[in-house]
């Protein structure tokens, strides 16, 4: 016991800084998948083929594709290609768009928001 512990206290500065940048990335794919499943639930709803066809077809190929196989083509494939981005922003921006698959449910949301008559404050 005394091993972890004194473990804990001599890496606690990097345990904090892990948690930091945990908690930044969460908020921030939270924060910006919330605002892509909107964006794509409105292009579903739209009644424009086109854009129904490619909110129907990223759904489908993210939520079909493990999470961390994303982040692995990101990682390690498109440096491949010659895409270069830092780590924080591939793995924010893959969690941020697996994230985004909340579409269909914001597209019920959304759907439920139109049928509903005007509201009186008076």
């Amino acid at each position: 016991m005394d091993m972890v512990l004194d473990t804990a206290v001599k890496y606690n500065d990097i345990f904090l800084s892990g948690v930091k940048i945990t908690i930044i990335i969460s908020l921030l794919s939270c924060f910006f998948g919330l605002l892509l499943g909107i964006i794509l639930a409105f292009m579903k709803i739209s009644g424009i083929k086109v854009l129904q066809w490619i909110s129907t077809a990223y759904v489908e190929v993210i939520r079909g594709t493990p999470v961390l196989v994303q982040i692995s083509l990101v990682f390690f494939g498109l440096p491949f290609l010659g895409i270069h981005f830092p780590s924080f922003q591939s793995v924010t921006s893959r969690i941020t768009t697996s994230t985004a698959v909340i579409s269909p449910a914001s597209r019920s949301w959304a759907s439920t928001l139109r049928d509903c008559p005007p509201v009186s404050l008076h």
